[in-house]
């Protein structure tokens, strides 16, 4: 009976050390500037969150991918994804982090009270519905959320995804959102996204879309971790009708997204390696007016077990 009791243990001490030793730290950063001709988004400072965002995370011990503009077209990003995931193991740390155009679209799901999809902008995506293009190549949240799933369910209940979305998920809670006297003089006028909606005429659902900014609006939702899947926390620079404003540095005069600037400080301030994600969420949320709008209001959600 002893020497069997030392057998379950060494067992069990190989499995805990098998476990640790694959687990890792994998980042997929995404960044696109600028967008394909004819696609008619504006080129904003996706580039300079890349050569920011990259180093600090490798500084934590971080594998980055990287895919900048054109090698972010939809089937880039898609299959970066399903790379991801093949290369996953239990209990890896896995970061995903968006800086690009956002755009809101209508929806055909009966679950979405305001009829609205919220997408990013990948590279060959156009920002106006046509004969030729139904919006195929925008990544819709619902999309999203089916490789956010199988991540999860590969990386389990002892790993965690951190994803960052540094987007314009836009609405009519822009409108008036000009140069106000009262903004802060690093917010800069360029806009990650548009007002307009893909799939509707100019001018049309504005009273609808402009209704659904007080029902929606949350800073933070922290729910329990569904079973089977890894704990998760997502932070967006804004709500799902708002409009994302870039960050000036005024020292290097560069601009950045706002959100991935307040990531790249914060993590700047950390002295251990291993982050705390939910706590780090939290202080990204307590700490946005360094880098935001006055009008701009991050988005967090925690799973946790």
């Amino acid at each position: 009976m002893e020497k069997r009791g030392v057998l379950i243990s060494l067992v069990l001490l190989f499995a805990f050390l098998s476990t640790s030793a694959y687990a890792a730290k994998r980042a997929l950063v995404v960044g696109i500037g600028t967008y394909a001709r004819g696609t008619e988004w504006a080129t904003i400072s996706s580039k300079n969150d890349v050569d920011l965002l990259c180093p600090a995370l490798e500084h934590f011990g971080f594998k980055v991918t990287k895919l900048i503009d054109s090698q972010a077209t939809h089937a880039g990003i898609i299959n970066s994804l399903k790379a991801l995931i093949k290369r996953a193991r239990f209990g890896d740390q896995i970061y995903l982090h968006f800086s690009c155009h956002g755009q809101q679209m209508k929806s055909s799901s009966p679950k979405e009270t305001d009829g609205l999809d919220e997408a990013m902008v990948p590279y060959d995506a156009k920002k106006e519905c046509t004969a030729s293009y139904r919006g195929q190549n925008h990544l819709r949240d619902k999309e999203f959320n089916i490789y956010l799933t199988k991540l999860r369910k590969k990386i389990g209940s002892k790993g965690m995804l951190f994803v960052s979305l540094d987007a314009c998920h836009s609405g009519d809670a822009h409108r008036g959102f000009g140069e106000d006297d009262d903004e802060p003089d690093f917010v800069s006028l360029t806009e990650r996204g548009t007002s307009e909606i893909f799939g509707e005429e100019r001018g049309s659902g504005s009273s609808r879309r402009y209704s659904s900014v007080t029902k929606n609006f949350k800073s933070k939702v922290t729910q329990k971790t569904p079973k089977g899947l890894s704990q998760m926390v997502v932070i967006s620079a804004c709500q799902s009708f708002q409009v994302n404003r870039e960050y000036i540095d005024r020292k290097n005069k560069k601009s950045y997204g706002s959100l991935t600037y307040l990531i790249w400080k914060e993590l700047s301030t950390l002295k251990s390696k291993a982050i705390d994600f939910k706590a780090f969420g939290e202080k990204l949320l307590q700490q946005k007016g360094q880098t935001m709008s006055k009008r701009q209001k991050p988005y967090l959600v925690i799973e946790y077990l």
